[in-house]
């Protein structure tokens, strides 16, 4: 085997004995709230489970971080204080008694954070993009932006109601998974419409929501909307069809 060979084997041992990360998100690359650029909120959280703490971070277009002060990302449980934390540029340090990880930089430019047992660093691995987003699902949910379209009937997920003598319709919808605590809702635009459908053939009628209430638990939520239309409206099927609005479900931890 030749050197090249030799290093290439060196480097794949390095991955396989790298440590667990215990950070959520650590490269920073989910970012359900879609912040870009400068962000300067001080203890608001931009990019998911990571929040400012002092002074300005600017989420560039690449998926870095340019940090002039600091950011921390909080944990549900403490980890001990045997632990390493390390970070690509800047500085990090763990806090078992507040449960937090904090970056401090000072313009540095920062691509990944790590949180591992033990006493010594190991080599960063980018996590799998599918399963940090379900992590970060427990904690923070965003729903609305045109995810779906009242014209693609096929596309739209029918949830079943029934007609009752108030202008009102009901159904549960549930998160992709549990999340932390039962979450704080809030509302940003106009994020529901419903189109209406009976005996499973779409109706011409898209009705607006004239009022939506929204009781909230970890594993989704009951909405309840009313509207005239369903005062005359028979038993059917209900689809929420989300528009220029959006709604945040907020589970995280301040």
């Amino acid at each position: 085997m030749d050197k090249a060979g030799i290093q290439a084997v060196f480097e794949e041992v390095k991955k396989r004995t790298s440590n667990i990360n215990l950070l959520i998100n650590p490269d920073f690359s989910i970012n359900q709230r879609g912040i870009s650029g400068a962000f300067s909120d001080t203890g608001k959280y931009f990019v998911d489970r990571w929040r400012l703490v002092s002074g300005t971070v600017t989420v560039n277009s690449d998926g870095t971080l340019t940090l002039d002060g600091s950011i921390c990302q909080p944990l549900e449980n403490s980890v001990g204080t045997n632990v390493t934390a390390s970070v690509s540029a800047g500085t990090a340090v763990y806090d078992d008694t507040a449960k937090t990880f904090t970056i401090t930089g000072n313009g540095d430019v920062i691509s990944w954070a790590k949180l591992e047992t033990g006493s010594a660093a190991t080599d960063f691995s980018p996590p799998d993009p599918a399963a940090e987003l379900m992590k970060c699902y427990r904690y923070f949910y965003r729903i609305g932006r045109g995810i779906a379209n009242p014209n693609q009937n096929a596309n739209v997920s029918r949830i079943s109601y029934q007609k009752t003598s108030a202008k009102y319709a009901g159904c549960t919808i549930r998160f992709p998974i549990e999340m932390r605590v039962a979450p704080t809702a809030t509302i940003s635009g106009t994020p529901w419409c419903f189109r209406l459908f009976t005996n499973d053939a779409a109706n011409a009628v898209v009705a607006g929501a004239d009022s939506v209430n929204l009781t909230l638990q970890k594993c989704g939520y009951d909405i309840r909307i009313t509207n005239d239309y369903f005062a005359n409206a028979v038993d059917g099927f209900i689809a929420p069809i989300y528009t220029t609005g959006y709604t945040d479900f907020d589970a995280e931890i301040y």
